[in-house]
């Protein structure tokens, strides 16, 4: 079973929640200047506490997180929620808020066969479907943006997107207002898990 944990960030005041993250977290959080940014990362911090624990998070070269000898993790950020992933094979998720984009942003990034899916009816619920499948991909192996979007066909009627000469399973979540898609090295179920603040600050 593929676990995603989804919290609310905007139950959260600047800070609050700071105290209880690790000392490399919190440097990380206050680095931010945007207050949006430091109560996302802060709440990521305590969605990483609570799941993983004390666990030591160390980063590959190209800067994907991971947790030595454990489930594999990752996470994502968007408005005012904050998802992450846990699976036993590799994974990657991604979540966008829902906002205005033009075609010129799609043919920037789009395959052929997406432009096509997208052509039928294109809307910004449409595009960002596209957008959060290729990113989950991206992240999914460790790329990242050293990938080219543009090598990645991932939208809502595929089940799974070739990329560093595999294939990655997609889901993609129904959060109102929001895209969110995730990619998975193994086939399976995803339970999703909605924390609220107290939650988190136990």
């Amino acid at each position: 079973m593929i676990k995603l944990y989804i919290a609310n960030a905007s139950e959260f005041e600047v800070d609050e929640g700071l105290n209880l993250l690790s000392d490399s977290r919190r440097e990380k959080v206050l680095r931010y200047v945007s207050e949006k940014n430091r109560i996302r990362g802060t709440v990521a911090g305590l969605l990483m506490r609570y799941i993983l624990g004390d666990k030591e998070i160390k980063s590959t070269p190209t800067g994907k997180p991971y947790v030595e000898g454990e489930e594999k993790f990752n996470l994502s950020h968007s408005g005012d929620r904050v998802v992450l992933v846990l699976s036993r094979g590799e994974v990657g998720v991604d979540i966008e808020k829902i906002a205005e984009r033009d075609i010129k942003s799609a043919i920037r990034c789009c395959t052929m066969e997406e432009m096509i899916w997208l052509s039928n009816d294109f809307t910004n619920e449409r595009f960002y479907s596209i957008w959060v499948g290729k990113e989950s991909v991206m992240k999914a192996t460790g790329q990242g943006f050293y990938t080219d979007p543009k090598t990645i066909c991932a939208y809502p009627e595929v089940e799974s997107a070739e990329s560093m000469n595999k294939s990655w399973y997609l889901t993609w979540v129904d959060i109102e207002g929001y895209a969110c898609c995730v990619a998975s090295e193994v086939k399976d179920e995803i339970e999703i898990i909605e924390f609220k603040k107290e939650d988190l600050l136990k």
